[in-house]
């Protein structure tokens, strides 16, 4: 049983992320507080800076920030320039102490996607999660990516775009899906700045976007790396995430409890989903029909809705599987709405309601 916390960093070491607007007051400040660092870039859709070189301890990086904030509020009347921790962008993957947790997809039969007919209507989706692998259901006229895997990764989870994308095309299959693989790595992990650089960018030029991570904060305050990301996002895109697995955590695991808000999901503008359809307790027998709230998924005010995500069919790097998690309840919701968009001509957020009776609302019961 899960009751304490796994090794897991939830910041980067070592770096800040700062206002691009106050860059030079922020350097002076820290000119003056004779703490040595550099900037090691700068962006500017998202209007912010990432600086580098604070060192290893978190204590001191703490100690920077609260400085900082103390010295510009007692300056400046209370205000002082947003700024804030580098965290880390984690896919959205089992915490609890369910069968589940181990979380990984199991071999299925293929399923069909039709082809669509050429001249039809296209929906423009934006996918940030783990690069996207080649596989027969993601031809390249449908499926562009920043980078392709190559082979058949080591770790299961390096498929979680693949089945991300295949499951939206499911559901879609005039949907055009461009993949940013931000998430990388053993541990599938990203620095919350190149998430949010792949979110603002991506979100220029696309109808929806799906993001299928989450980050965490000790304070529970949204990263402002992430925050800013999808305040710049244009509002007439439609922006669907996962929930997160974390809804039968028992005591801190991951840096996360049962009532943890995961970011992007919990902000205000996002469409959070969590997953139906139930795994039970003992030979990992699975309820997929079910439309009872999966264990895993949170149950808290900021979740809006729900669809099923146990057992779902979807493409992995080499073959096909069954994968159960928000992400996939996420994404099939994208692909609904992407495919209400083609076909009634209408705008992502009338598709949403259009699908209603696939994705209900969420209705928290005041528990979690």
């Amino acid at each position: 049983m899960a009751t304490q916390d796994e090794p897991f960093r939830t910041t980067v070491p070592g770096e800040l992320v700062v206002d691009l607007e106050h860059l030079g007051l922020i350097e002076t400040e820290l000119a003056a507080l004779d703490v040595d660092h550099s900037v090691k870039e700068t962006h500017e859709l998202l209007g912010l800076a990432l600086l580098s070189g604070f060192g290893e301890s978190e204590a001191a990086l703490d100690g920077v920030l609260h400085e900082l904030r103390r010295r510009f509020s007692g300056r400046f009347g209370g205000w002082f320039p947003e700024l804030g921790k580098q965290r880390v962008a984690d896919l959205v993957r089992p915490a609890g102490p369910k069968p589940m947790s181990e979380g990984l997809p199991e071999p299925a039969d293929p399923v069909v996607i039709p082809t669509p007919e050429a001249g039809g209507p296209t929906v423009r989706v934006g996918v940030v999660d783990t690069p996207v692998y080649h596989h027969e259901s993601l031809p390249e006229e449908w499926v562009t990516a920043d980078e392709w895997g190559t082979g058949v990764p080591d770790v299961p989870r390096a498929g979680h775009g693949t089945f991300v994308t295949s499951l939206i095309r499911q559901g879609a299959p005039r949907a055009h899906v461009s993949v940013r693989g931000a998430l990388k790595g053993l541990e599938n992990t990203a620095d919350a700045w190149d998430a949010a650089v792949a979110i603002v960018e991506l979100g220029q030029r696309v109808d929806l976007l799906n993001l299928s991570f989450a980050a965490y904060t000790e304070d529970g305050d949204a990263p402002l790396v992430i925050r800013r990301a999808i305040e710049r996002v244009p509002s007439g895109v439609l922006v669907v995430a996962a929930a997160g697995n974390h809804g039968d955590v028992i005591g801190l695991v991951r840096g996360r409890t049962s009532r943890s808000p995961s970011y992007p999901a919990a902000m205000p503008r996002v469409v959070a989903v969590g997953s139906s359809g139930l795994i039970g307790s003992t030979g990992g027998k699975v309820e997929p029909g079910s439309a009872t709230l999966s264990e895993f998924t949170p149950k808290l005010p900021w979740v809006d809705r729900t669809t099923r995500g146990v057992a779902v069919t979807g493409a992995v790097p080499g073959g096909w599987a069954t994968w159960s998690g928000t992400s996939f309840a996420a994404a099939r919701v994208t692909g609904l709405v992407a495919d209400q968009m083609a076909t009634a001509g209408v705008s992502a957020a009338d598709a949403l309601e259009l699908i209603e009776s696939l994705v209900p609302v969420f209705e928290w019961t005041g528990e979690a």
